[in-house]
């Protein structure tokens, strides 16, 4: 017997490539060839709210709400391990809008204008039968939740950045109020707002700024840069 044949004995095999290749399909096929689908399965829920109210013929108000939710599973088949890319993931959505409308005078109109949005999105990694590398022997650093990925040169794929766990808490604050006045054949519009986006994500980090929107000339006039979270940008 050759050494090169003598060095493909089973024996001669790393334990992590052999419990590796116990989680791989069976198939007939000479060359390990395995043919198989990554399964697709998602609920999605939409549920809009509106309210109307008139306080009185001057004064009126309107809330709408929009509540969006989207379930997707994972792609794991529950026996292919090939099929350990994405995992679960619940997405949420909630859209909030309330307006109010006064008449202040027969020639003048306040609009106010508030918004919330806020979402949550979760990426879970796929429940499978190995969880990490060290499931298989491999001694490495893990993150919390481990993920499961191997790639394997001109060969197979297990797990992907797909099955990397992350949340995404995102929530965005707007207010808005604007008065109308006509005189004569002119109408003067004079108003302002202010947003205040605010993000968390799965890793220890925070992001948020606001800003102040105020009328310069007949148009409207940006911060030139986002303020740190809890400053004021003009």
């Amino acid at each position: 017997m050759l050494l090169r044949d003598a060095c493909r004995l089973p024996e001669h095999f790393l334990p992590a490539a052999v419990a590796l290749q116990k989680l791989l399909p069976t198939t007939d096929d000479p060359c390990g060839k395995v043919f198989f689908a990554k399964r697709t399965a998602s609920n999605e829920y939409l549920i809009p709210a509106r309210v109307d109210y008139n306080i009185n013929n001057s004064h009126s108000l309107f809330v709408r709400h929009n509540y969006s939710r989207l379930d997707q599973q994972s792609q794991y088949d529950g026996k292919n391990a090939l099929t350990l890319d994405a995992g679960a993931s619940p997405l949420r959505v909630y859209e909030f809008v309330l307006g109010d409308t006064y008449l202040i005078g027969a020639n003048i109109v306040n609009n106010f204008r508030g918004s919330v949005n806020r979402s949550n999105i979760v990426k879970l990694p796929p429940e499978g039968p190995v969880k990490s590398l060290q499931d298989i022997g491999v001694k490495t650093y893990l993150y919390d939740p481990p993920t499961f990925r191997v790639s394997v040169t001109n060969g197979f794929t297990m797990g992907s950045n797909n099955g990397t766990y992350s949340r995404y808490n995102t929530t965005a604050s707007q207010l808005n109020d604007d008065i109308s006045i006509v005189v004569g054949n002119h109408q003067i519009g004079v108003g302002g707002g202010w947003i205040a986006p605010w993000q968390r994500t799965g890793w220890p980090r925070r992001t948020c700024w606001w800003a102040l929107l105020v009328p310069a000339r007949p148009r409207w006039r940006w911060p030139r840069c986002p303020a740190p979270c809890g400053s004021r940008g003009w």
